[in-house]
């Protein structure tokens, strides 16, 4: 070819297909592993560290507040097995007074009969007001 009439074009050759600058594994809008840039890989790992470290700071803390808690729970279970103790002795007392009352009850009705009671000779006629009975 000759020289073209218009200076601002010219001819590009036509490469054929699969000989472009890229290698064929990498695609088409993704840079090659040598144009990446080698602090972004040292970046992710020391990130992925730091996740790392702080996960397993978390993961002791947590563990120390779980053995508290069950240093809380022993304590709370025997305070709780004292109080129920305790309980069983007072509703034991308790049982003993209620009876008791009740005995009472019972005499003091006995004893409320005794006094409402007229008392009667041995013929049955109740005795005159003043008169006592006289060993003799």
């Amino acid at each position: 070819m000759g020289p073209s009439p218009n200076p601002g074009l010219s001819v590009v050759r036509e490469d054929p297909p699969g000989a472009s600058g890229f290698p064929s594994s990498a695609a088409e809008g993704e840079p090659l592993a040598s144009t990446r840039r080698p602090w972004a890989v040292w970046a992710l790992v020391g990130a992925l560290v730091l996740l790392m470290l702080g996960a397993g700071l978390l993961a002791v803390g947590q563990y120390r507040r779980a053995e508290s808690l069950i240093a809380v729970n022993g304590a709370l279970v025997a305070e709780l097995a004292e109080v129920r103790g305790q309980l069983g002795a007072y509703q034991g007392h308790l049982e003993t007074v209620r009876l008791g009352v009740a005995d009472l009850s019972t005499e003091m009705e006995r004893l409320q009969r005794l006094v409402e009671h007229e008392p009667t000779t041995e013929n049955g006629s109740p005795e005159p007001p003043g008169l006592a009975p006289t060993a003799e």
